[in-house]
């Protein structure tokens, strides 16, 4: 009713404006113009290697040893690092311990662990009691990336430095002052599964599933708390049987790939409890970048688009190439180039398909060139150097034996394991599995109260911001349509001015997204990611400034999902989408329900209105009549007045001159209409309307 009325006030305007200037007359353009067309390119990439775009990673081989001796550990003390190459004791006062503990009976496989005490001075600042002091074990991803990553280039307290004004200069250890350690906490880098990093097995076997990496680090788990025993367990006051519980909290945490290990090995340690000799309680993990849910986390497009990177109808066109993807793994097929080309595809063309460059996967502000090793994480050829002897990086008279010894770990030297960041053997028993998500075992942990910190640094593509938080707001938990529409904080880290990150949490699940960092969080924003996780063990808030922009309620809509296809009512924007036909998609679920109840109202709103609808159209003839019966006789009034001006008509000689009117036959003889001015067609053939 409301335009039927805009549109006649229209119409009576324009009706009184001819019969003032019954002269003038107006250009008429057809302001119909054929749709634009978007037609998508076509974003293929060519997959040379399936290999590289699950992780980062490097091919590497193992060369297995038998007959390995690996001498066994009595008590900590038989682990106590006490000389490490290259580091002066004096600049590290905090104690340490490593070396090998078996992963079976067998004999045959071994995990190797790094672990260091908290820091001393921390406990005081930080007025901690002893008991509340969490153990956090740290994993990184791959598969079969060595922890030591974490440990030397991400949150431990070591750097491998070298002056690079002073080529004659000495490599030394540097200690990194936003260590974990320092939160407090004693944290533990454990190389895992067998045949990772510094890990070993003499079988030549590798797990092939989750099963089989959860039981062998629960077997080396309880291996490593027992001999630890001093620091991390308390027994039980049952003296019938002897039985063990943890003395402090545990808390896992790790990155990309280990996404989908924690949440897989804390269900398994659940389900022991219940027959184990040890009980260990959990009580949390913080995931940064992490590998959980395939079905939403291969869309890479999402982030790109964010980005700038890739254009509206680019991102339409991927999204069709995510749901054939989505096809694959719910048909059980884990690993396929169809998921692997969304991200070449925005990876190839992100600076120009024949530009020899792209942009880096793990960090979209960063370039690598096409077709080359990555180079990524920084550092990482000197810790292989120096954990392994080989490269260029350290000097030739270095023996990396020594550190070996020194971490009580030669015996992985015998057995054909030689250090690299990432090795091929377990990966490769892995890999099958690259789509394969571990949602019920995070729901299983929301259950039973266990607190869930997911991280993301928000210029990470591989495994990025946009694709983890549909993960996360759409875990199937009781608390789902609460968590989606939670209250979200903007984060002032402690030890930085400006604002650190975005949290959102609701019951024991967190999402953060941390601001100025990449894939590997501790790495970028060391100082941030020690606050991070100390707030998170030790249950400080986050809530640093709320946001007041409202949100949907959860019966309205899931406020993470986008607008789908599917939900386009506008014939016209249907007919200019990229998408030749409506997609369905599981994350637009939601969205096409909340449209199909948007159409259904606007159906019953349309019947309902029906009467007055039919009162507006007679109203409108009535009207239009009206109107046209006006111009007549407004025209016909003005013709006569004319006539009757001093007695002339309007061609007859005034005051001795001629008098010559404009043509009048609808067009206006002043305009060139080679001109394209402002009434030519305008670019694309979209007409310009006229000033």
């Amino acid at each position: 009713m409301t335009v039927n009325m805009i549109i006649y006030s229209a119409a009576i305007c324009a009706t009184w404006s001819l019969c003032m200037s019954p002269v003038t007359a107006v250009r008429r353009l057809d302001t119909s113009v054929a749709t634009n067309q978007h037609h998508h390119q076509h974003l293929t990439a060519t997959l040379s290697e399936i290999n590289t775009n699950a992780t980062f990673r490097a091919p590497r081989r193992t060369v297995i040893g038998t007959n390995v001796d690996v001498p066994t550990a009595n008590t900590p003390d038989d682990h106590l690092v006490t000389n490490l190459p290259l580091l002066d004791n004096d600049d590290f006062p905090t104690k340490h311990w490593a070396g090998l503990l078996p992963a079976s009976d067998d004999g045959d496989k071994y995990l190797f662990y790094w672990l260091f005490a908290p820091d001393q001075e921390q406990i005081k600042k930080q007025k901690v009691a002893e008991k509340d002091i969490p153990l956090l074990i740290w994993l990184n991803g791959g598969p079969a990336c060595s922890s030591m990553d974490g440990l030397w280039l991400e949150n431990g307290p070591f750097r491998l430095t070298k002056d690079p004004h002073d080529p004659n200069k000495p490599w030394h250890i540097d200690i990194d002052p936003y260590s974990w350690h320092m939160a407090p906490a004693y944290v533990v880098y454990i190389d895992q599964p067998v045949g990772t990093g510094i890990s070993f097995t003499t079988s030549g076997k590798y797990p092939t599933n989750d099963r089989e990496v959860n039981v062998d680090f629960y077997y080396f788990l309880k291996k490593f708390l027992q001999l630890h025993k001093d620091k991390f367990l308390t027994q039980s006051d049952n003296s019938e049987n002897t039985k063990f519980t943890l003395s402090r909290p545990l808390f896992f945490s790790g990155e990309s790939h280990a996404g989908h290990y924690i949440p897989s090995m804390m269900n398994y340690i659940q389900q022991q409890n219940k027959n184990s000799d040890i009980t260990i309680q959990l009580a949390g993990a913080a995931i940064g970048n992490g590998w959980v849910d395939p079905i939403y986390q291969y869309s890479a497009q999402d982030a790109a688009y964010g980005y700038g990177m890739i254009g509206k109808a680019q991102q339409r066109a991927l999204d069709v190439l995510e749901e054939k993807c989505r096809d694959k793994l719910r048909n059980g097929i884990y690993r396929s180039e169809t998921c692997f080309d969304l991200l070449d595809a925005v990876l190839d063309n992100s600076q120009g398909k024949s530009s020899p460059y792209i942009v880096s996967q793990y960090d979209q502000r960063k370039w690598e060139v096409k077709n080359k090793p990555r180079d990524f994480p920084p550092g990482h050829r000197e810790v292989e150097s120096y954990l392994g002897g080989h490269g260029p990086t350290i000097p030739g008279d270095f023996d990396f034996r020594n550190v070996l010894e020194a971490v009580h770990s030669l015996p992985s030297l015998k057995a054909g394991q030689v250090y690299y960041e990432c090795t091929d053997p377990p990966y490769n028993a892995l890999k099958h599995n690259d789509g394969l998500g571990v949602v019920p075992d995070v729901v299983d942990l929301l259950k039973n109260d266990i607190r869930l910190l997911f991280f993301n640094g928000i210029h990470d593509l591989i495994c990025n911001h946009a694709g983890n938080e549909n993960a996360v707001e759409n875990f199937p938990w009781k608390f789902r349509d609460a968590f989606q529409k939670a209250t979200r904080y903007g984060w002032k880290a402690p030890s930085k001015q400006q604002l650190g990150g975005y949290m959102k949490e609701h019951k024991n699940l967190q999402f953060l997204k941390v601001l100025d960092s990449g894939h590997m969080v501790p790495m970028d924003v060391p100082d941030i990611s020690l606050d991070m996780i100390r707030m998170f063990m030790y249950q400080q808030s986050f809530q640093s400034y709320k946001q007041e922009i409202g949100t949907l309620s959860a019966g309205e809509s899931n406020p993470s999902c986008p607008i789908c296809p599917t939900c386009e009512s506008d014939d016209e924007k249907k007919a200019e989408s990229p998408i030749a036909s409506p997609v369905s998609c599981p994350k637009c679920d939601d969205c096409n329900e909340v449209c199909k109840d948007l159409k259904q109202k606007q159906e019953s709103s349309a019947g309902s209105d029906g009467t007055s609808q039919l009162s507006g159209m007679v109203l409108g003839a009535v009207t239009f009549l009206t109107m046209a019966a006006s111009w007549m006789i407004c025209c016909l009034f003005l013709r006569r007045r004319r006539r009757s001006i001093d007695g002339h008509t309007p061609l007859s000689p005034r005051n001795g001159y001629d008098m010559e009117l404009p043509k009048t036959n609808g067009f206006r003889d002043d305009v060139d209409e080679s001109d394209g001015g402002g009434y030519a067609d305008g670019e694309n053939g979209h007409a310009r309307a006229i000033d």
